[in-house]
């Protein structure tokens, strides 16, 4: 599923065809400019999967565990990709 033009998820072949992310919220961090993406498992498998971020230029590499929400805040001067808690801290 993609959810927002510019991100893009690449699946592990393995588990191709199972719906395993989802990006439910792309927005401005409330800090400052940066972008801060939402990203939930939502088939209940423990994976690793690339985030295509195409609009900031990068892509990150994490592993979700069943049903896991991750925050990652995206430095649009450097590009920078960073994995957050949910408050954006």
């Amino acid at each position: 599923m993609n959810d927002f033009p510019g991100v893009t998820f690449v699946i592990p072949t393995h588990k191709a065809g199972a719906d395993l992310k989802t990006v439910p919220a792309l927005k401005q961090a409330e800090d400052n400019e940066d972008m801060i993406a939402r990203c939930v498992e939502s088939s209940g498998l423990k994976t690793t999967a690339t985030i295509d971020l195409k609009f900031a230029g990068q892509k990150s590499t994490g592993t979700f565990g069943p049903d896991e929400i991750k925050t990652l805040r995206i430095h649009l001067t450097t590009r920078a990709i960073k994995e957050i808690n949910l408050l954006e801290e």
